[in-house]
């Protein structure tokens, strides 16, 4: 019976992710000074159901990877940067806002805008080369992990070790992939028309 009960709520929880407006990434990418400045944004990519559990006191992960493409005519592009980081959504301690990696707060939840990644790639891009150049942008914001799911099922089933058996991984990795957002944006390199000030 509870084991029923758990499947019907994990299962329920799926509709969380979902919703009528689907996230939408969007970057560019100027080269200035050696370095390849890209800006990253994405529209509805926090749901309002997964922006109602981080302020429930639960923990938003947004997972960020920002690769450097350089395009090599008859041949396989060629991979000359990746750039992985991890951001936490946390809610703030008075009120329903909510805190990016503990330093700024989010005033529109439908808009998100990320510090602007200031990228070195090796060898370094030529001005005359730049139109060879493409960004690829892959934003992933999750609340609730399959690890987190499990924990929930241990919980609920404690003491009976075949219930706890039964409780299948792979239906928890499903509801945990549904609660789930993901987005992702490409854009072409462009030559910064100004200076930029060098990195220290």
């Amino acid at each position: 019976m509870v084991l029923a009960l758990m499947v019907v709520l994990l299962s329920a929880g799926s509709a969380f992710a979902d919703g009528p407006r689907s996230p939408l990434a969007r970057c560019s990418a100027l080269l200035a000074n050696g370095r390849t400045l890209v800006d990253v944004a994405a529209d509805h990519l926090l749901s309002d159901d997964l922006v109602r559990l981080v302020r429930l006191g639960m923990t938003g992960r947004l997972q960020v990877e920002v690769t450097v493409i350089r395009r090599q005519p008859f041949w396989f592009d060629a991979v000359v940067l990746e750039e992985r980081r991890e951001l936490v959504v946390t809610a703030l301690a008075e009120g329903s806002g909510l805190l990016l990696d503990g330093t700024r707060v989010l005033r529109d939840v439908d808009r998100l805008e990320l510090d602007r990644l200031a990228l070195r790639p090796r060898p370094e891009v030529l001005p005359e080369e730049v139109d060879r150049y493409r960004v690829e942008v892959k934003l992933r914001f999750q609340v609730i992990t399959a690890g987190s799911l499990r924990q929930v099922a241990r919980w609920i089933t404690s003491g009976d070790g075949e219930e706890q058996g039964a409780v299948s991984r792979r239906l928890l990795d499903a509801v945990a992939s549904d609660l789930t957002r993901e987005a992702s944006a490409r854009c072409d390199v462009e030559l910064s028309q100004r200076p930029a000030a060098r990195a220290p």
